[in-house]
């Protein structure tokens, strides 16, 4: 069958449906393994707006308001070859 990825609470993780194995993935690995420069990332499940540093990359992202309950959100992660640009 191969890998099913899944979502709890907020974090990613794949299913290995061959092992039985459940595994998180580090989506800046994931960003780097994958040889980009900015990502466009959806869910982020973040309230307001705000930016982050993560292993040198810029995340940008923008949620729902802060009294409501965190869902959906968008987001960007930005090589830091374009940090301060």
């Amino acid at each position: 069958m191969g890998y099913q990825k899944i979502f709890i609470n907020g974090e990613k993780y794949e299913w290995d449906t061959t092992k039985n194995e459940l595994k998180k993935v580090d989506l800046i690995e994931e960003f780097k393994q994958a040889n980009l420069e900015i990502l466009a990332i959806t869910e982020t499940k973040k309230k307001g707006l705000g930016e982050m540093s993560l292993k040198g990359h810029e995340i940008i992202y923008s949620g729902v308001d802060l009294k409501n309950r965190a869902e959906g959100g968008v987001g960007c992660v930005i090589s830091p070859k374009y940090k301060d640009k």
